[in-house]
């Protein structure tokens, strides 16, 4: 389809079923993908990051926000983006509360255009994103566009999270 990376096979359905979730397959995906990832990894990020009160954190693929539910209830301001509706459909149904208190916008978006002013975040975050964007350089250059000065920012590139941080951490 247009728009989508090119890609073999085995890909292709890792893009449907995890990368953009949509349809009845995505649906399982965006449900497994909830599973998959490990609250002590949550956790990790959230140390990694050191989230502060003050803070304004950016969840680049947010899916279903479970990382800005458990983990920056105590950040001031918290921003998510996924390109799959339905990954956002979750989020919005766990972070209702705070969205009804004006303290979390949640967009669907493409990192290779991210819809904030430059130096809107002091903390970002992005969970094994990029191994479905076609430009990983542009959308991490994206990312830092939008990171305040001195702000922290964490990305992880595969499966073999923690050991794979390429920000917070030497990878």
């Amino acid at each position: 389809k247009a728009g989508e990376p090119e890609m073999g096979m085995r890909r292709s359905f890792q893009y449907h079923y995890f990368g953009v979730p949509s349809g009845p397959i995505g649906w399982v995906g965006a449900r497994m993908m909830q599973k998959m990832t490990s609250p002590s990894v949550d956790a990790q990020l959230a140390a990694e990051l050191d989230l502060q009160p003050d803070d304004a954190l950016l969840d680049v693929g947010c899916g279903s926000a479970r990382l800005l539910a458990d983990r920056a209830g105590h950040v001031r301001r918290v921003a998510g983006l996924d390109v799959s509706e339905l990954q956002l459909g979750m989020a919005r149904r766990r972070l209702a509360d705070r969205i009804g208190q004006g303290t979390v916008e949640l967009v669907l978006g493409d990192v290779a255009a991210l819809p904030w002013p430059d130096e809107t975040f002091s903390a970002v975050v992005c969970l094994n994103v990029l191994k479905f964007v076609p430009d990983p350089q542009g959308a991490l250059q994206e990312m830092c566009r939008v990171m305040r000065p001195a702000g922290r920012i964490v990305v992880t590139m595969g499966e073999n999270e923690p050991e794979d941080f390429v920000a917070g951490r030497e990878a």
